[in-house]
């Protein structure tokens, strides 16, 4: 989801994203976290799930820059990450490995735009309280890149790229479940996915 699909209760998240990286042009994605209803686990067995997603979200916004540098701040961890577009980054863990590996995972299933980007993320989804907040983060930065490159993601398609990035930068062998929870959930509304 884009800012201009936001909803009101992710709007403080927003305000400081783009008080951390002001100007224009800029893009920004989020996407919330999620709970389940029925099924929690039952994505990777083929199982029906009814998850739903929660006034919990996670935040990115960037900004093109023209030097070939990707620099990454995580607002809420005081972090900073960067490399050089074209370079295979080593980035530590956590959060880092996965805002670098979306990068590379974009970039090779439908281009960037040349150059290279300031991005900053920030979110109140609880990490490790299961409510996907890695999810929630890799599927923000798939919508904020493929806004960047001018591309529309469907559900599945967003949710496979970000599903791509746990798989192979976060070393999380997960499902679907995740992913589509926080691609395609609508407020007040269950997600019904088998």
């Amino acid at each position: 989801m884009t800012a201009a699909e936001a909803p009101a209760g992710a709007g403080g998240l927003l305000a400081r994203a783009e008080d951390a990286l002001p100007g224009s042009p800029a893009w920004t994605g989020l996407a919330p976290g999620r709970i389940n209803v029925i099924g929690e686990h039952t994505d990777t067995i083929g199982g029906l799930a009814l998850p739903t997603g929660v006034d919990r979200w996670a935040v990115v916004r960037l900004r093109p820059r023209v030097d070939g540098r990707v620099c990454i701040r995580a607002l809420d961890l005081d972090e900073r990450f960067g490399f050089d577009v074209g370079a295979r980054p080593d980035p530590p863990s956590g959060w880092a490995r996965t805002m670098a590996g979306a990068v590379l995972v974009c970039h090779e299933a439908f281009g960037l735009p040349p150059g290279g980007l300031d991005a900053v993320v920030t979110g109140d989804v609880p990490r490790g309280g299961g409510m996907s907040s890695s999810a929630a983060l890799c599927v923000a930065w798939v919508n904020a890149l493929a806004a960047w490159a001018g591309r529309a993601l469907d559900t599945l398609e967003a949710a496979r790229l970000a599903q791509r990035v746990e798989h192979e930068w976060s070393g999380v062998p997960c499902g679907l479940l995740d992913q589509i929870s926080s691609q395609g959930s609508r407020a007040g509304r269950l997600l019904r996915v088998d």
